[in-house]
């Protein structure tokens, strides 16, 4: 069973704004944490309760 994982407006901003922090500083560390972030949040989709 899959779950949904929602963002309130406030979360979805607070992502962007880091990555686009990192990416001015570090385009490679934009990336890697932008994916991790993306892999944690499907592991969370799936294993919410772990």
């Amino acid at each position: 069973m899959s779950y949904s994982v929602r963002f309130t407006a406030r979360a979805r901003e607070d992502l962007l704004r880091l990555v686009a922090f990192l990416a001015e500083r570090d385009p490679a560390a934009a990336a890697h944490a932008g994916a991790a972030i993306g892999e944690a949040v499907s592991l969370l989709k799936r294993f919410p309760l772990n």
